[in-house]
């Protein structure tokens, strides 16, 4: 059995992988992440595959490995893999998270033009061609951070972020800013949809995933796919390295 790690930077996700079959996803606090909460679910493991942002957390699970004669892949954006051409003059730069969900794609969709959508504390949006070759994406806040950021910098407001059954007008100030952090990710998506087109690369499909992801997908007006565990099934392919 395989653990499947991706590390954010305030939360951490796994999986356990066997035989193509994926477990649900867990989720805890990276500062939950020690040796000993190791020790209590990832005795069974043979394996771990590792994205993360922190080298703290890969420190922990390097020593737990080595203490427990396991073995660790710690996987890193590239330039070429599993089909996928990165769009980054410097591909290293390219969020790992970012890097898997077209990898991830791409091993599920492998001939179609993809618009991804990762939607967490950054909602993320990249063009993955047919062909492999990535062309590139927007990073922009996440529909949490945005409302965070209108609530600490924005005098006399005050908002709870609350789900919106369908976009429309507000007539308070809450519903004008949920609603309106909404509407300008709807409408990015939108404009990255309009975009493709404009460059001769028709999105035939657009993957929508992360922890906002299922809400997103609820609310476009244009056919799309959740899947929970887009980045997951990137760090699969890692697993035979």
């Amino acid at each position: 059995m395989i653990v499947l790690i991706d590390i954010g930077n305030s939360s951490a996700k796994y999986a356990f992988y066997q035989h193509t079959s994926f477990s649900e996803i867990h989720r805890i606090a990276v500062t939950n992440l020690s040796i000993k909460f190791c020790e209590q679910h990832f005795q069974a493991c043979e394996k771990i595959v590792l994205a993360s942002v922190g080298i703290a957390v890969e420190t922990i699970l390097s020593e737990f490995c080595a203490n427990y004669h396991k073995s660790l892949c710690i996987v890193a954006s590239q330039q070429n893999a599993f089909g996928v051409t990165s769009g980054y003059q410097q591909p290293n730069q390219l969020g790992v998270d970012r890097w898997l969900a077209l990898v991830g794609a791409k091993a599920l969709y492998p001939n179609q033009n993809c618009l991804i959508i990762d939607s967490g504390t950054a909602t993320t949006i990249d063009l993955l061609a047919g062909d492999g070759l990535h062309h590139g994406g927007w990073i922009l806040p996440g529909l949490d951070r945005m409302l965070t950021t209108i609530n600490r910098d924005t005098a006399n407001i005050s908002v709870i972020a609350q789900d919106m059954a369908q976009l429309r007008f507000g007539q308070a100030t809450s519903t004008n800013v949920n609603y309106g952090v909404l509407a300008a990710t709807l409408g990015a998506i939108e404009q990255a949809i309009r975009l493709s087109n404009e460059l001769a690369i028709e999105v035939e499909i657009v993957l929508i995933t992360g922890g906002k992801g299922a809400y997103i997908a609820s609310k476009l007006s244009v056919n799309c796919v959740y899947i929970d565990n887009l980045v997951f099934r990137g760090l699969a392919l890692y697993s035979d390295n």
